[in-house]
């Protein structure tokens, strides 16, 4: 992912986060980039605890 959109993953509770502009855009590229490998995908706005994990990477919780 990293070498092939330029963006750094973070693996967190067993699931991947990716935090890009555009998600609308980058999500179709990502699925069709590893076909049959993805379980499921959901974008949001960002919230306080992302904020918090990006700073630390862990969930305000741990």
């Amino acid at each position: 992912i990293r070498n092939r959109f330029g963006v750094t993953p973070a693996i967190l509770d067993g699931s991947i986060r990716i935090e890009c502009r555009e998600g609308h855009k980058f999500i179709p590229q990502l699925v069709e980039s590893f076909p049959g490998q993805i379980q499921s995908i959901s974008m949001g706005k960002p919230t306080l605890e992302d904020v918090f994990i990006q700073r630390t990477g862990h969930r305000i919780d741990e």
